[in-house]
């Protein structure tokens, strides 16, 4: 886990316990490359899970960043530790819980791989130890120093500047990239990273570098402009379709039967269904009666109404709302009858 104070990785210390538990495989991810040509790893990961942490705990930052730093705690409080499993996977403890277990997965992402850990360290040796930008409108105005924008050039400007110092110093974070006695990234690949980083800047005017099926090519917001170019490179892991996803089979009235007392629905749909229902005064909203229909068959239901609301609703003085569900889709089907 990350020990910000401390400034290294250690394992999460025995017995240590959470709610949950997430893995992390990102396999498909270091099969490929960041948009300027340089290998997504286990180092862009380190490096984004350690400053997200040390944006939130470290006081001197805390201090220059404070919005970013209120409105991250409550999120980054609930974290427990993480630990690295093998080159592709890193598992994640935390105090969060919810019956879908994607939201989990979605929360425990706090390292979302959206730019390479060398545009993220030139930003924040530009934010938080030279003071001449500001991640946070705030802390720009109150520093008197620009909002740090990678589309626009001056803000790229910046970071190639950073880019070009790391360079000549031979710069790499330290406390970062080694886990277990496992380094992740090295001076050399450092130095890769920060002459490709230039070089993309010096082709296109601005410094975000990212992955995914289209790069950015050209930003101009007085003109409100923005050009995106298809992103090919062989080593891209999806091809078209593969996020294709059929639409669902939907629930559907076949019939719906108020001639008698009791009144009869027929559905048609996937999984099991189950139907309730309301007989709702137009007029005032209020809702006279409610319940789960009566199963008769798997796709067939009944509703008894009381003989009072029965009449009124003969008499167009109640309508029925009907809500099917199945416990395959995410969606209710309604139905409204009234006469």
């Amino acid at each position: 886990m990350w020990n910000a104070v401390e400034d290294r990785w250690e394992q999460v210390p025995p017995g240590t316990k959470a709610t949950s538990k997430v893995v992390f495989d990102f396999s498909k991810y270091f099969q490929s490359v960041w948009h300027d040509g340089q290998p997504i790893e286990m180092a862009d990961v380190l490096y984004g899970l350690a400053a997200t942490f040390e944006r939130v705990y470290d006081p001197d930052k805390r201090q220059i960043e404070f919005v970013l730093a209120a409105t991250g705690k409550p999120q980054l409080d609930v974290f427990r530790g993480f630990r690295v499993l093998d080159d592709n996977r890193i598992e994640v403890y935390l105090d969060y819980w919810h019956f879908d277990k994607s939201y989990i997965a979605s929360y425990a992402n706090v390292s979302e791989l959206v730019i390479p850990w060398e545009i993220q360290a030139a930003s924040d040796e530009l934010v938080f130890e030279r003071g001449l930008a500001a991640y946070s409108n705030s802390s720009a105005a109150r520093y008197n120093v620009p909002w740090l924008s990678l589309a626009e050039k001056s803000g790229g400007t910046l970071v190639n500047r950073m880019l070009k110092d790391f360079a000549r110093e031979q710069y790499l974070p330290k406390g970062v990239f080694t886990v277990n006695g496992k380094t992740y990234a090295t001076t050399e690949d450092a130095q890769a990273r920060y002459a490709a980083a230039i070089e993309w800047f010096k082709e296109k005017g601005h410094m975000v570098i990212s992955n995914g099926p289209f790069t950015l090519e050209r930003y101009d917001p007085p003109a409100q402009y923005a050009e995106l170019k298809a992103f090919r490179d062989p080593t891209y892991p999806f091809k078209p379709g593969d996020w294709y996803r059929e639409r669902p089979a939907d629930i559907v009235f076949e019939n719906v039967d108020t001639t008698s007392d009791t009144v009869k629905i027929t559905l048609s749909g996937p999984g099991e269904l189950e139907l309730r229902y309301l007989a709702i005064d137009p007029r005032s909203g209020a809702v006279e009666a409610s319940g789960v229909a009566t199963r008769t068959s798997a796709d067939e239901f009944e509703v008894n109404l009381d003989s009072e609301t029965l009449k009124r609703f003969r008499s167009g003085n109640v309508e029925l709302l009907f809500l099917a569900i199945s416990d395959e889709l995410s969606l209710v089907k309604e139905y409204k009858v009234f006469q």
